[in-house]
C-alpha cells in the first residue's frame, strides 16, 4: 500500500475503519495467474520453436515441440478443473468484498480472449491428435491456422501486460488479483451523470437530487427548492436509492442528514451512510461503477506522504497541525481541533534545509475524523503566484529527497 500512500494521495482514515476489498475471489485469482503462466510459457517455446525452424538463432536449440504439446495439454486440463472450482460457491464464504463485475472494455477483452484461447486450444489439439496420421495437407492448414491466431493474438496480450504494469488505474487493480488489499484511504470523488432519490422509512417521499461528491462514508446533493421544503423535513430522509446509465439494479442505503445550507434555487444537503463502513464499502465496490470511481480514483496532483509542522491561522486563531502529504494543489493535515468543510485557512510551513518560509491560504474541501479529538483535513490551495509555485515545488523536492534518503538508510 506504500505506492497508494506516496503517489496517489487518498485521504486517510482511520486505522479501525480500514476496509478489506477483495476485488476478485482466491479462486478467481488461481484461476488467473495460471492461465497467464501457461500462456507465456506456450508463447516463449513456440517462437523458440519458430527461431529454430527459421535459422535465424545464433545458436542451435532442441527440438521444445513435445514440451509444447505437453504443457498445451497441460494448460487445458488445468483450465477446465479451475474454471469448474471458480464457478463453485464455497461452504464458507470469506468476511471481504468479494466483486466479479467488469466494465465494458473489461468484458469485451475477457470475451475476444477467452474465443482466441479456445481457437488456439482446438487446433493446437488437433495437431497433437493428428500427430500419427498420414495427413500433412490437413497439419499445414492447423499449423498454420494455430500460428496466425496465436501471433494475432500477442499484440493485444502485449498491451494487457503493458497496462497493467504501466497504466496508473490498472496497476491498482492489478493489485487486487495478486491479494487482498486494506483500503485505508478515502477520496471524495464525482461520478457524472449520478442520481438519487431520497426517501423516508415509508418509501412514500421520492425526493430527486444530483450527486456532486460521494466517498465510503457519504455523499453530498444538491435539491432544487420547492413548495416539497414545507410538507418534508430533511431529517425524514432516511434511505436513497441511486440512479445511473450503468446501473443494472437498484442500489438502496440508509442514510441520515447531517447538515444543509441553501445555494441560490437550489439546498445543498450532506448525508451519511448508516451502514457500518464495510458493509456499505461491499455495496457500492461490487458495483463496477462506484468501485472505478472510489476505488481506482486519483488524484490530479499526486502527493507526497511527510510528517512536517504547519502553522495554520483560522478565523484569526493561531494553530499547530501536522501536514501527512502535499501536492502542487494542496494537502492532508491533522489538527486536534474541529474546523467545518468550506473554511478558509492561510497556512505556514518552515523548513531549515532547504531555508524556506511557505504562506500560502487555501480551502477545507474533506474533512474525516481520525480519533474523538483529532481530525484529518484535505486543503485545496487557492490561486498561487509565481513565486508560490516555486516554493512549492522545492517543497516537494525536499519531501522527494528525504524520502529517498530513508529508503537508502533502510536498505542499508
Amino acid at each position: 500500500m506504500q505506492h497508494l500512500e506516496q503517489d496517489v494521495g487518498f485521504e486517510m482514515l482511520s486505522h479501525a475503519s480500514r476496509v478489506k476489498v477483495s476485488r476478485f475471489t482466491r479462486r478467481i485469482r488461481l484461476l488467473h495467474w495460471y492461465n497467464a503462466i501457461s500462456i507465456i510459457t506456450l508463447y516463449f517455446l513456440g517462437i523458440n520453436q519458430l527461431i529454430e525452424l527459421s535459422n535465424m538463432g545464433l545458436y542451435s536449440l532442441s527440438d521444445w515441440r513435445p514440451i509444447h504439446f505437453n504443457v498445451g495439454l497441460v494448460w487445458i486440463v488445468g483450465l477446465l478443473v479451475l474454471t469448474f472450482i471458480a464457478r463453485t460457491k464455497p461452504a464458507q464464504q470469506r468476511d471481504v468484498i468479494a466483486t466479479d463485475k467488469l466494465v465494458v472494455k473489461q468484458r469485451i477483452f475477457l470475451y475476444a480472449s477467452s474465443i482466441i484461447m479456445a481457437l488456439m486450444a482446438v487446433t493446437g489439439l488437433s495437431l497433437y491428435l493428428l500427430r500419427g496420421a498420414n495427413v500433412p495437407e490437413m497439419r499445414s492448414i492447423l499449423l498454420t491456422l494455430h500460428g496466425f491466431i496465436a501471433f494475432s493474438y500477442l499484440p493485444v496480450l502485449s498491451f494487457h501486460i503493458y497496462l497493467a504494469l504501466v497504466q496508473r488505474d490498472s496497476r491498482q487493480s492489478l493489485l487486487t488479483m495478486v491479494t487482498d488489499v486494506r483500503l485505508k484511504y478515502l477520496i471524495h470523488n464525482n461520478i457524472p451523470n449520478l442520481r438519487c432519490l431520497l426517501t423516508d422509512n415509508e418509501g412514500v417521499l421520492l425526493i430527486q437530487g444530483g450527486v456532486s461528491e460521494i466517498s465510503l462514508l457519504g455523499f453530498q446533493i444538491k435539491i432544487k427548492a420547492g413548495h416539497w421544503q414545507q410538507q418534508v423535513k430533511l431529517n425524514d430522509l432516511t434511505g436513497v436509492e441511486f440512479l445511473h446509465p450503468d446501473l443494472d439494479e437498484p442500489l438502496h442505503l440508509k442514510v441520515r442528514v447531517l447538515h444543509s445550507h441553501p445555494a441560490g434555487d437550489e439546498l445543498k444537503v450532506e448525508l451519511k451512510f448508516r451502514s457500518s463502513l464495510q458493509l456499505t464499502a461491499e455495496l457500492l465496490l461490487s458495483r463496477a461503477l462506484f468501485f472505478r470511481a472510489l476505488f481506482l480514483a486519483r488524484r490530479t496532483h499526486p502527493r507526497l506522504s511527510c510528517n512536517l509542522p504547519v502553522e495554520l491561522v483560522h478565523d484569526g486563531n493561531p494553530l499547530v497541525g501536522l501536514v501527512v502529504d502535499f501536492c502542487k494543489g494542496g494537502m492532508g493535515f491533522v489538527i486536534p481541533i474541529s474546523l467545518k468543510k468550506g473554511s478558509s485557512i492561510q497556512v505556514k510551513i518552515k523548513l531549515s534545509n532547504p531555508q524556506l518560509s511557505l504562506q500560502l491560504s487555501g480551502k477545507i474541501l474533506v474533512k474525516e475524523s481520525i480519533t474523538a479529538n483529532d481530525w484529518c483535513y484535505g486543503l485545496s490551495f487557492n490561486r498561487l503566484s509565481r513565486s508560490q509555485k516555486i516554493e512549492v515545488l522545492e517543497v516537494l523536492m525536499h519531501l522527494r529527497i528525504q524520502r529517498r534518503l530513508k529508503e537508502l538508510n533502510f536498505s542499508l
